[in-house]
């Protein structure tokens, strides 16, 4: 790349203002936002605001490529205890007009995790109550000082399930699979449970999509 002159009426410009406002944060929250450009990959704005409203950084119209789209997210985080919980409220569009809303949706609801055999390996159990919000992915991350599990399942594999109940399946059997690959009893294991959905479509970023995940974390022992 060569020197970009920052003066210059045709090679840099001033950059637009939009107000974003942020709703359903609770008394405690950390609320930070973010903004980036699609397509051109470029990161617009990060700010940690105490007010609902704060004015975010955009490209003017005309200097978008034909391609690009606006994307503003809203992450708000607490912990109570030793239990973390974060959401986050996503919006891509070309052009927000006058102004953008972010509305955060509720809180990930408690998972139970129970320790469903120790021989001959650690396999846990996961159940959860399924929110519409997030209704499209869920994902637990079990984590070890020398090992981690991860358990995905897909709203296309859930169907009008309205709760998630899932099983580490016992890969004993399994050629070549070494027991020392996953959780071991007795250990502390940092818990993570994420849960994800979209308004509008999920196989990328498009124009008028809205996102939203929560998740959960904490620790426990099996």
């Amino acid at each position: 790349m060569g020197t970009i002159d920052f003066r210059s009426t045709t090679e840099a410009f001033t950059p637009a203002r939009l107000p974003v406002t942020v709703s359903g944060a609770s008394a405690g929250d950390s609320v930070s936002i973010f903004g980036t450009i699609h397509s051109t990959n470029g990161f617009l704005q990060l700010t940690q605001v105490a007010a609902t409203s704060f004015p975010m950084f955009v490209v003017p119209q005309g200097q978008l490529a034909t391609s690009d789209l606006h994307e503003f997210h809203a992450i708000a985080s607490s912990t109570t205890g030793t239990v973390r919980n974060e959401r986050l409220v996503g919006a891509s569009r070309r052009d927000f007009g006058a102004g953008l809303q972010l509305t955060l949706s509720s809180l990930l609801a408690s998972a139970a995790l129970a320790t469903v055999s120790t021989s001959p390996f650690t396999r846990v159990r996961v159940q959860a109550a399924r929110q519409a919000e997030y209704s499209q992915l869920w994902m637990t991350l079990l984590t070890q000082p020398s090992a981690s599990v991860a358990l995905l399942i897909g709203g296309g594999y859930l169907g009008s399930a309205t709760t998630v109940d899932f099983t580490l399946p016992d890969f004993s059997t399994v050629v070549g699979w070494q027991n020392v690959w996953t959780l071991q009893p007795g250990l502390e294991t940092e818990w993570h449970h994420i849960a994800c959905g979209w308004a509008i479509g999920d196989g990328g970023r498009v124009e008028g999509q809205v996102e939203r995940w929560a998740a959960r974390s904490g620790k426990f022992v099996p």
